[in-house]
């Protein structure tokens, strides 16, 4: 029954990250079907293993994240957004829990589920390509996203992905075969349909783990000439596309950003740091910044949250607020820095672009960021445990060297 729930769980994770709609709609039923149904058999293989995985440091602060929203019920003067937004968290609440407990058993199951997330983004990246090929424009004349995504998230999971699958090619950790093609292309991919999005946060999240990937390349065998050709290929890209052209432009154009201020965003944090002030230590209560700032109008289709999850949670759970969701957070990426030698630059620079995407877009009550980030977690922990592990079998045989060695000495005669 465990391995019929990993297989229920695989499909729920790609689903979680590609399948981005309302809670209303078939696809959203699909979503919320495979949730039921992983559920469902993970509470049946308990019955068999009869118990559940320790929980991390980073669960304590998750489930006093989605505490603090219920909490905020007291207060909140909009209860009905609130409770959704509180039915939100309690759904990736369930999922780290299941998740992570079916997954975080070996290398081969967080490979498996690192796997997973992969393959949910990259049908976000092939989602953005498609619509480019369909002329679907997402707002401006040449931005283009994933159905149901906006822009900049979409370019988040191309960028997120990239250390996720040339990770597990690097250390040889692919679960399945046939996927080693896909994670070997992975990144070309992932870079294309970033450039198509035309977003400058991904950009910025993107610098990192440029820097990791090239650092790679140059120290692996035959990486110099794969980096040339990978030039001249781009080079050849952008110099035959004025969609990529027009993006590159957008997103080098630092007086459009001044003058658009930041997409309309600028306006939105101020609203948000004016509530934050007035009650800097509650907040007005989870999911209740759009009811309370009112309507507004903004720049390039945004919707009416503050695209920044920092100061969207400053205004609705005040300062304790922020502090678990930065905990929640970070903890993670201080899991990435504790993990093997072979995965901790793949993981930190998988974990960089979490923190950044949070200060242009509202993605604390997301599923598609959450469960990626779950991923993370997973694949961290896994590793992280078999290094200490590795190490302390290092130390002990150390030391029962040492101990022959000096009873040999003491054996031999004078």
């Amino acid at each position: 029954m465990r391995n019929v729930s990993r297989a229920c769980a695989i499909f729920y994770i790609i689903a979680l990250i590609s399948v981005n709609v309302t809670f209303e709609g078939a696809l959203a039923s699909v979503v919320r079907i495979a949730g039921i149904v992983t559920l469902g058999t993970w509470i049946m293989s308990l019955m068999e293993t009869k118990r559940i995985r320790r929980f991390s440091a980073t669960h304590v602060f998750f489930f006093l994240f989605f505490g603090m929203h219920v909490l905020s019920l007291l207060w909140s003067k909009h209860p009905n957004e609130t409770y959704q937004a509180c039915y939100r968290i309690a759904l990736m609440v369930g999922a780290l829990v299941v998740i992570y407990d079916l997954f975080v058993e070996n290398e081969r199951t967080a490979a498996i589920a690192t796997q997973a997330g992969v393959i949910g983004c990259t049908i976000v990246c092939l989602l953005i390509i498609r619509n480019w090929k369909l002329g679907n424009i997402f707002i401006d004349k040449a931005r283009f996203t994933a159905d149901g995504l906006h822009a900049n998230n979409a370019a988040f999971l191309c960028v997120v992905g990239i250390p996720l699958a040339w990770g597990m090619l690097i250390n040889r950790t692919t679960p399945w075969k046939p996927f080693m093609v896909l994670n070997a292309a992975y990144p070309f991919i992932a870079m294309f349909a970033l450039i198509l999005t035309g977003s400058r946060g991904g950009f910025l999240e993107a610098l990192p783990i440029v820097a990791w990937g090239l650092i790679t390349l140059v120290r692996t065998k035959g990486g110099p000439v794969l980096l040339a050709a990978l030039f001249f290929m781009v080079s050849g890209i952008i110099a035959t596309n004025p969609d990529i052209q027009n993006n590159i432009g957008r997103v080098t154009n630092i007086e459009q950003l001044k003058q658009d201020r930041g997409s309309g965003r600028a306006d939105l944090w101020v609203i948000a740091w004016r509530m934050f002030e007035e009650d800097p230590l509650t907040g007005k209560g989870g999911g209740s910044f759009q009811p309370t700032a009112g309507s507004r109008v903004t720049w390039e289709g945004t919707t009416m949250g503050v695209h920044n999850a920092w100061l969207e949670t400053a205004a609705e759970l005040g300062i304790p607020g922020v502090i678990v969701l930065a905990s929640t957070v970070f903890s993670c990426g201080l899991a990435a820095l504790k993990s093997g030698m072979g995965n901790r630059a793949a993981l930190v620079a998988c974990w960089i672009p979490f923190p950044i995407v949070m200060f242009y877009e509202h993605v604390e009550r997301a599923g598609f960021f959450w469960s990626i980030f779950f991923v993370l977690l997973i694949q961290a922990t896994v590793s992280g445990r078999v290094w200490r592990e590795k190490r302390a079998q290092l130390a002990y045989e150390k030391h029962r060297q040492a101990v022959e060695t000096e009873r040999l000495r003491i054996a031999q005669p004078a």
